[in-house]
């Protein structure tokens, strides 16, 4: 423990750390549902050390943040490396819905053009536009080289899952 944080600072340093996007009042709503009489004013306080957490508080906290209470005494730089891998995790889950979409509108885009009799060569070069490489214009990244990126992406998170399978597999891309 930095030796110019009292423990109470500490704890206050490492929930405020911990929660990341949530906010203090989703904090304090949580804690009231758990039955503790908290605020947003309250999450406030004992974040900048200035009202200690009592024991089944922290409990109820560490649950709320899914972490232990544990956690709450480390040291911040520990306490940041866990708050960085809660929120890792939160991006690859919307990574994985994100691919999960794109995989939806392509085979909808592949439906779309079989329905207006579009060629199969054709449908080839328009899903392959959709899946190219890290296209760049003045604003950064595009919306073509977004989708291209995402199942690389995807690759990077799962080892082999559904879009490796399907789209490069060289076969069938209708499923």
């Amino acid at each position: 423990m930095d030796k110019d944080l009292t423990r109470d600072q500490l704890i206050g340093q490492n929930i405020a750390s911990m929660r990341g996007e949530l906010s203090q009042q989703a904090l304090a709503d949580a804690m009231r549902a758990q039955g503790f009489d908290w605020a947003q004013a309250t999450v406030w306080s004992v974040e900048k050390g200035k009202r200690p957490v009592r024991l089944a508080e922290a409990e109820a906290v560490a649950r709320i943040l899914r972490v232990t209470v544990e956690d709450l005494l480390r040291v911040p730089a520990m306490a940041r490396i866990i708050d960085l891998d809660n929120r890792l995790t939160g991006v690859e889950i919307r990574l994985d819905e994100a691919a999960r979409e794109w995989e939806r509108l392509l085979a909808q885009l592949v439906t779309l053009a079989d329905e207006q009799g579009v060629s199969e060569g054709e449908v080839e070069e328009i899903t392959q536009f959709a899946r190219m490489g890290l296209g760049v214009d003045r604003f950064g990244l595009t919306a073509a080289g977004y989708l291209g990126a995402l199942p690389a992406v995807a690759r990077s998170i799962k080892e082999v899952g559904p879009l490796t399978k399907r789209f490069n597999a060289g076969g069938d891309r209708r499923g």
